[in-house]
């Protein structure tokens, strides 16, 4: 009886659940900030097409999201693939020192929902 009884037991542990599409709700509630925050951002910088930046965010200590646009495609591309969310740590994102709008410096506050600035980076 006790032979039979675990190998029901292990029998219905060993069930899976069955595979999803679904990404895990960490994932999902960041892939929904990141469109937040790029909506305010195309508000703010009407000639900014986002879709051709690659788009790093990061949060920080203090709660906010930072952000770094980086261009990957020239207005003359058409159909660009190569931009991306990357999610990661504030100590790894992109530094440069100019760039102009083929760089975008972004902070928001997720708590309040605002943007705190979103602006192009200078000229060297």
């Amino acid at each position: 009886m006790r032979f039979t009884a675990f190998w029901m037991i292990a029998s219905l542990a060993s069930c899976s659940q069955p595979e999803t599409d679904t990404p895990p709700p960490a994932l999902d509630r960041r892939a929904v900030m990141a469109k937040e925050i790029e909506r305010a951002v195309g508000a703010k910088l009407l000639d900014i097409d986002i879709a051709r930046y690659s788009r790093h965010y990061a949060a920080t200590e203090n709660g906010q999201i930072m952000a770094v646009y980086l261009r990957e495609c020239g207005k003359e591309v058409a159909g660009c693939a190569d931009a991306k969310t990357i999610w990661t740590t504030s100590d790894k994102l992109p530094f440069v020192m100019d760039g102009g709008c083929g760089v975008v410096m972004v902070a928001y506050d997720p708590q309040t929902g605002t943007l705190i600035n979103a602006a192009c980076n200078g000229e060297a």
